[in-house]
């Protein structure tokens, strides 16, 4: 007598389910693929931080500048701006912060350009954050 309908395809004795080495193989892989994983993602937040302190740099030498446009043009020379230093949060953030301005002359205009250099994460220097502006002598009310 034959039953239909039960263990078709199936040969005589087999059992249906995961042996052993294929659970102990795919367990294995997804191992493999965690630390991959993890691997990157420690590398993404550690390159996200680097780039949030080269935009912390980035606006305190804005702010170095607009602070050298506030100055008026016959008080912009190196002496003067060489006390000048950079935000305590970005000092924190920074670690080793270096600022330097320069200021040269150009024709009518002052150029100003300021550096600033820190230490990175691997205890080498970064590259620096460099921003320059000129600036011009105000015109007086006629236009001289």
């Amino acid at each position: 007598m034959t039953i239909r309908g039960t263990n078709r395809g199936a040969r005589a004795g087999s059992t249906r389910g995961f042996t052993l080495f294929e659970v102990l193989a795919a367990l294995i892989l997804l191992g493999v693929l965690l630390g991959f994983t993890l691997k990157t993602l420690s590398w993404i937040a550690a390159e996200h931080r680097d780039a949030a302190r080269r935009q912390l740099a980035l606006h305190a030498l804005a702010n170095v500048l607009e602070r050298a446009a506030a100055t008026p043009f016959e008080s912009l020379n190196e002496r003067a701006l060489a006390a000048w230093t950079i935000p305590d949060d970005a000092k924190n953030a920074l670690p080793d912060a270096v600022l330097s301005i320069r200021v040269a002359a150009v024709g009518d205009a002052k150029r100003v350009a300021a550096r600033l250099d820190w230490t990175g994460r691997s205890g080498v220097r970064e590259a620096p954050c460099r921003i320059t502006a000129f600036f011009y002598p105000r015109l007086n009310s006629s236009g001289q």
